[in-house]
């Protein structure tokens, strides 16, 4: 199996490929390398080549493609020709994977033209409600006001009081605070979170039982580098009903799931009908 190789021809493609930005037809289509009837031109080398090398290297580079591409090429007509007794059924593997990757574009694009992407609170309440057996907690979760903000800060020991009073005025202060003197914080009464990402906030968070989480409970940390003050807000406990604000998104997506495979479904019994009513009463027998 030997290949024709227009080694001749590659200085001028590579020269032209890295100096023009513009090509006629008939230069594209100059053979640079074919095995066995399956061609390599001048274009398809170009496309493979970055732009900006010097010429040095660009010749260096091209004569590696053309002697992988020979190879790949040598190698795939052999394996043909080896392996002919299977290529009927790697045929229908390729059919298949083809006709796969068709529908599931083609799919994407009627569902990106048609689906209604709204949900509606009320509907996303309902859902929960009617499948509230998927939404039990496996782990805690809890509403918290954390703070984590260096030792020699000046602000610790007003931070510190701020962090467990349930006044409005005195989130906005203990916020002030944060924004000027923490590390990090969150300061926050409607997001959920679960306990074990705060654990690996906290340090030493990570000994204290689940049984001395409460609502109202407030902690102080400290290593040498940083406090530690954590309020405890709220919490939800594992194997009891998660909150519907916590699981919305994932309800959201899980109705958006629903309405696409709808859609789909629904596209192609409207095909099958339309499909059946062309045949005659014969044809649409052998359908059933």
């Amino acid at each position: 199996m030997k290949p024709t190789f227009y080694i001749t021809l590659l200085l001028a493609l590579l020269t032209a490929a890295a100096c023009e930005n513009a090509q006629s037809t008939s230069e594209n289509s100059i053979l640079v390398a074919e095995v066995e009837g399956e061609r390599l031109t001048r274009e398809q080398l170009a496309n493979m080549l970055p732009q900006g090398l010097s010429k040095k290297d660009s010749i260096e580079l091209a004569a590696q493609f053309i002697d992988k591409w020979i190879a790949e090429v040598a190698f795939y007509k052999e394996a043909t020709t080896k392996l002919e007794e299977d290529m009927s059924s790697i045929d229908q593997d390729v059919a298949a994977y083809r006709r796969t990757v068709v529908n599931h574009l083609y799919e994407t694009r009627l569902v990106e033209a048609n689906l209604d992407t709204v949900v509606a609170r009320d509907e996303a309440e309902a859902y929960y409600n009617a499948h509230q057996e998927n939404f039990i907690l496996s782990q805690n979760l809890v509403k918290v006001y954390y703070i984590k903000v260096p030792v020699q800060s000046p602000a610790l020991a007003k931070m510190k009081k701020l962090i467990g009073s349930q006044k409005p005025t005195d989130k906005a202060e203990l916020t002030n605070l944060c924004i000027q003197n923490a590390e990090s914080y969150f300061i926050n009464d409607s997001t959920w979170l679960f306990m074990e990402d705060l654990r690996n906030e906290v340090p030493g968070l990570k000994d204290q039982p689940d049984v001395s989480l409460y609502k109202g409970r407030v902690y102080e940390f400290s290593d040498e580098a940083y406090y530690y003050y954590l309020n405890i807000r709220d919490v939800k406990a594992r194997n009891s009903l998660s909150p519907f604000n916590f699981e919305y998104t994932g309800i959201r997506k899980m109705i958006l799931n629903n309405r696409k495979a709808e859609l789909i479904r629904n596209y192609k019994n409207e095909l099958l009908s339309r499909y059946k009513s062309k045949k005659s009463p014969t044809d649409t027998t052998v359908l059933k």
